[in-house]
């Protein structure tokens, strides 16, 4: 009756940390036996090195671009899932191809705005011209006015994908 050992064995935590705003717990079946404590070490020493390798904090996972982030209004948003194929978009995203180190992809509208229609969005590319050393780009607004000033070239409706953000 293996199952039944399985039940009555007791779970121990093996590691704890904070990655982001999400807390990771690794838990393992403690059993009596020279090879699960070999494993428990093995995966403790993991666990360490794991902890020592992934930020900890949120202030630095809030300030460091990642996949799944983006800009709206000068704020950085995250994008609820992975995304789809759309076979048309409605909601304007900018992506940089030439940026500063770091720059994300811009949304012109979020949840609450009237014109959001939950991520269909739309991709225009965003390239700085050959003579203008790039800077960030954080809001629809700040596109368009380096558009204006003749910064940057914007092609238009080059993509299209579903990816729902929120604030």
């Amino acid at each position: 009756m293996q199952n039944c050992d399985l039940i009555t064995k007791k779970l121990v935590p093996l590691f704890i940390f904070n990655w982001g705003e999400k807390w990771i717990i690794g838990l393992i079946l403690q059993k009596n036996s020279q090879h699960m404590q070999k494993t428990i070490s093995i995966a403790a020493m993991a666990g360490i090195i794991a902890v020592l390798a992934i930020p900890a904090s949120s202030a630095f996972a809030a300030t460091t671009p990642t996949f799944g982030m983006l800009y709206y209004e000068g704020e950085i948003v995250k994008t609820v899932i992975p995304p789809s194929e759309a076979k048309k978009g409605l909601d304007d995203l900018y992506a940089v191809t030439n940026g500063i180190e770091g720059q994300l992809a811009i949304a012109a509208v979020a949840p609450g705005d009237k014109d959001y229609h939950g991520g269909q969005w739309t991709v225009s590319e965003v390239t700085f011209n050959d003579d203008i050393e790039p800077y960030s780009l954080t809001s629809e607004e700040s596109v368009l006015d380096a558009e204006a000033a003749g910064d940057i070239t914007i092609t238009r409706d080059v993509a299209a994908f579903l990816c729902p953000i929120q604030r």
